[in-house]
Protein backbone atom coordinates (compact mmCIF):
# COMPACT_ATOMS: atom_id res chain seq x y z
CA UNK A 1 0.00 0.00 0.00
CA UNK A 2 3.09 2.23 1.10
CA UNK A 3 4.26 1.45 -2.67
CA UNK A 4 1.06 2.85 -4.20
CA UNK A 5 0.83 5.72 -2.56
CA UNK A 6 4.37 6.61 -3.50
CA UNK A 7 3.41 5.81 -7.11
CA UNK A 8 0.10 8.15 -6.91
CA UNK A 9 2.15 10.49 -5.92
CA UNK A 10 5.60 10.64 -8.00
CA UNK A 11 3.69 9.76 -11.54
CA UNK A 12 -0.53 9.39 -10.71
CA UNK A 13 -1.02 8.39 -14.29
CA UNK A 14 1.00 5.63 -13.92
CA UNK A 15 -0.76 4.81 -10.85
CA UNK A 16 -4.24 4.68 -13.03
CA UNK A 17 -2.78 2.25 -15.28
CA UNK A 18 -1.20 -0.07 -12.80
CA UNK A 19 -4.39 -0.05 -10.60
CA UNK A 20 -6.20 -1.02 -13.50
CA UNK A 21 -4.08 -3.72 -14.51
CA UNK A 22 -4.71 -5.17 -11.15
CA UNK A 23 -8.04 -4.79 -11.11
CA UNK A 24 -7.92 -6.64 -14.55
CA UNK A 25 -5.91 -9.47 -13.36
CA UNK A 26 -7.96 -9.76 -9.81
CA UNK A 27 -11.39 -9.90 -12.35
CA UNK A 28 -9.79 -12.89 -14.18
CA UNK A 29 -8.82 -14.43 -10.78
CA UNK A 30 -11.97 -14.14 -9.28
CA UNK A 31 -13.85 -15.67 -13.11
CA UNK A 32 -11.60 -19.00 -12.00
CA UNK A 33 -12.38 -19.15 -8.34
CA UNK A 34 -15.72 -20.21 -6.68
CA UNK A 35 -17.59 -19.51 -3.61
CA UNK A 36 -16.66 -16.54 -1.04
CA UNK A 37 -13.26 -16.35 -2.51
CA UNK A 38 -14.50 -15.62 -6.18
CA UNK A 39 -16.75 -12.34 -4.45
CA UNK A 40 -13.27 -11.48 -2.24
CA UNK A 41 -11.46 -11.23 -5.42
CA UNK A 42 -14.50 -9.66 -7.25
CA UNK A 43 -14.82 -6.87 -4.52
CA UNK A 44 -10.97 -6.52 -4.26
CA UNK A 45 -10.83 -6.16 -7.96
CA UNK A 46 -13.49 -3.42 -7.86
CA UNK A 47 -11.78 -1.25 -5.19
CA UNK A 48 -8.84 -1.20 -7.29
CA UNK A 49 -10.59 -0.31 -10.24
CA UNK A 50 -12.68 2.41 -8.17
CA UNK A 51 -8.54 3.33 -7.29
CA UNK A 52 -8.11 3.54 -11.15
CA UNK A 53 -10.92 6.11 -12.00
CA UNK A 54 -10.71 7.74 -8.98
CA UNK A 55 -6.90 8.63 -8.98
CA UNK A 56 -7.07 7.72 -5.07
CA UNK A 57 -6.03 4.87 -2.85
CA UNK A 58 -9.50 5.93 -0.53
CA UNK A 59 -11.66 2.48 -1.92
CA UNK A 60 -8.46 0.62 -0.88
CA UNK A 61 -8.21 1.49 2.44
CA UNK A 62 -10.19 -0.54 5.17
CA UNK A 63 -12.88 1.07 6.60
CA UNK A 64 -12.72 3.37 9.23
CA UNK A 65 -13.52 2.19 12.90
CA UNK A 66 -10.70 -0.05 13.56
CA UNK A 67 -12.60 -3.32 13.20
CA UNK A 68 -9.78 -4.82 10.81
CA UNK A 69 -7.79 -5.13 13.97
CA UNK A 70 -10.02 -5.98 16.62
CA UNK A 71 -8.76 -7.45 19.21
CA UNK A 72 -10.20 -9.90 21.38
CA UNK A 73 -8.38 -9.49 25.25
CA UNK A 74 -5.56 -8.46 23.84
CA UNK A 75 -4.68 -11.36 20.93
CA UNK A 76 -5.63 -12.48 17.67
CA UNK A 77 -7.02 -15.70 17.87
CA UNK A 78 -6.17 -17.36 14.51
CA UNK A 79 -7.10 -20.73 13.05
CA UNK A 80 -4.26 -23.56 12.63
CA UNK A 81 -2.82 -23.39 9.18
CA UNK A 82 -4.47 -21.93 6.12
CA UNK A 83 -8.13 -21.88 4.28
CA UNK A 84 -7.86 -23.77 1.74
CA UNK A 85 -8.11 -27.39 0.60
CA UNK A 86 -9.87 -27.69 -2.78
CA UNK A 87 -9.09 -24.13 -3.46
CA UNK A 88 -5.31 -24.64 -2.92
CA UNK A 89 -5.24 -23.49 -6.60
CA UNK A 90 -7.63 -20.56 -7.08
CA UNK A 91 -5.40 -19.17 -3.87
CA UNK A 92 -1.80 -19.62 -6.03
CA UNK A 93 -4.18 -17.29 -8.09
CA UNK A 94 -4.33 -15.01 -5.34
CA UNK A 95 -0.47 -15.27 -4.63
CA UNK A 96 0.37 -15.09 -8.38
CA UNK A 97 -1.61 -12.20 -9.02
CA UNK A 98 -0.26 -10.21 -6.05
CA UNK A 99 3.11 -10.49 -6.99
CA UNK A 100 2.11 -9.56 -10.36
CA UNK A 101 0.83 -6.83 -8.77
CA UNK A 102 3.92 -5.43 -6.23
CA UNK A 103 6.25 -6.23 -9.58
CA UNK A 104 4.38 -4.25 -11.63
CA UNK A 105 4.04 -1.24 -8.89
CA UNK A 106 8.46 -1.77 -8.67
CA UNK A 107 8.79 -1.36 -11.74
CA UNK A 108 6.26 1.79 -11.99
CA UNK A 109 8.56 3.08 -9.04
CA UNK A 110 11.74 2.38 -10.78
CA UNK A 111 10.97 4.32 -14.05
CA UNK A 112 11.61 1.22 -16.08
CA UNK A 113 9.23 0.89 -19.05
CA UNK A 114 9.70 -2.54 -19.68
CA UNK A 115 5.92 -2.48 -20.71
CA UNK A 116 4.17 -3.93 -17.89
CA UNK A 117 1.34 -4.93 -20.52
CA UNK A 118 3.50 -7.88 -21.62
CA UNK A 119 2.78 -9.79 -17.71
CA UNK A 120 -0.84 -9.35 -18.07
CA UNK A 121 -0.75 -10.66 -21.55
CA UNK A 122 1.33 -14.12 -20.77
CA UNK A 123 -0.45 -14.36 -17.19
Amino acid sequence: MAKLSQLLQQDPAKFKQVTQQISDQLKSAAQSASGPQAQFLTKLSDDFSQASSSGSLASLQPPSGGDEHATVGGHHHHGGGHHGGGASGASGGIESVMSNALAEINQALSGTTASATTNVAAS
